[in-house]
């Protein structure tokens, strides 16, 4: 074993031992796990205002978003088992912890508006969830924009780069948004993914958010090649990318 998959088994270790000293505790346990917050915003579809739990696993910070009804629903929670188990451990006795202190706030009053999108356009989970992925994609772009040189500059090399701004077919329009060309290899390495459902998941997500744009040839082909562009982004350097929207206006009012 060497000092990497050491530290690794350690860490593992010592969150088993810690979730054996809460043995008996629901709450002790999901609380050491993960974190809860509560948001509200409009959603069109049933003209009412709805309550959206945010559960946050404090070991990686990955996010999630669920209504707090379908929490409140034993008929969603094998969903909400299953989507959070892939991550850290969840039991139903979590589930029902998080309700209750969902319920808890929203009691003393500490919810917070939903600033990440724009609560008068109607909202859903599954573009909640996406943004989450989406803000993986746009924080590294922004982390590493040198490995993504402008095509009009003809610069990009395959061994250099992961990818290149898309200067040519989509000029930056005036709200700032880019759209760059993502090599898929690196594309993936950016998402803790099991398989290719997961991955394809994923993808859905942020098509459905309008930053992954299809290939309109390609409708037929399976996820990842409806999705795929094989282009050359320098001369002579033809390559297979995902074309994606870098905008900025999906993150106002956050740090992302």
């Amino acid at each position: 074993m060497n000092e990497k998959d050491s530290s690794v088994s350690n860490e593992v270790q010592s969150i088993d031992e810690k979730i054996e000293e809460f043995k008996g505790s629901a709450a002790k346990e999901a609380d050491f796990i993960w974190g809860v917050d509560v948001f509200y915003g409009w959603q069109s579809a049933s003209g009412r205002e709805k309550n959206v739990v945010e559960v946050t696993c404090k070991l990686d910070g990955q996010k999630f978003y669920y209504l707090l009804e379908d929490l409140r629903d034993i008929k969603q929670t094998d969903l909400v088992i299953k989507s959070l188990g892939s991550i850290a451990l969840i039991k139903r006795s979590y589930v029902k912890h998080f309700v209750d202190v969902a319920d808890g706030m929203i009691m003393e009053k500490k919810q917070k508006l939903m600033d990440c999108i724009d609560v008068y356009v109607p909202f859903d989970l599954g573009s909640l969830n996406a943004l989450q992925h989406y803000r993986l994609v746009y924080r590294h772009f922004q982390e590493n924009q040198e490995k993504f040189p402008s095509k009009i500059s003809n610069t990009f090399n395959s061994e250099e780069h992961e990818g290149a701004i898309l200067d040519v077919e989509y000029p930056v329009d005036k709200e700032g948004v880019l759209t760059i060309a993502f090599l898929r290899e690196d594309f993936r390495s950016l998402f803790s993914v099991k398989n290719d459902n997961e991955y394809n998941q994923i993808l859905d997500a942020l098509h459905t958010l309008g930053v992954l744009i299809p290939n309109s040839g390609k409708k037929n082909k399976k996820k990842s090649e409806a999705f795929t562009f094989e282009r050359a982004l320098a001369k002579g350097i033809a390559v297979k990318y995902f074309t994606i929207r870098i905008d900025p206006s999906l993150f106002k009012g956050e740090l992302v």
